[in-house]
């Protein structure tokens, strides 16, 4: 049976790469979720990867670290997460306040409405 795939963004507005749907959405929903579940909505790429190796190493066969960044610069190029490099040259990942609720954030994971 095929399984839906998504095509990804590059925040140069560039394709990215091709993964599955599924894959996709499990990862895009636990960013969104670790940012939204922070105290200033903003997290390190290290914290992240960190994070997602508790969680979800069990339901990925793959390389998770890899598949995570990938899905991180396709949420930055959709305008849902902005990254910012620090003096110590961390990167600090911030999900972009937004006023319109969920819904909208959804909206744009699914592939709906794309900037």
């Amino acid at each position: 049976m095929d399984q839906q795939k998504i095509q990804m963004w590059l925040p140069n507005n560039k394709t990215g790469r091709i993964i599955l749907f599924d894959h996709y959405i499990q990862l895009a929903e636990f960013i969104i979720a670790t940012l939204k579940g922070s105290v200033e909505r903003k997290v390190t790429l290290n914290d992240l990867i960190e994070e997602s190796d508790e969680q979800l190493s069990t339901k990925f066969k793959y390389d998770l670290s890899w598949y995570l960044i990938q899905v991180k610069k396709d949420l930055e190029a959709r305008k849902i997460i902005k990254i910012e490099m620090g003096r110590d040259r961390i990167q600090y990942i911030t999900l972009i306040k937004r006023t319109r609720g969920t819904a909208y954030y959804s909206r744009r994971l699914y592939g709906l409405e794309r900037l």
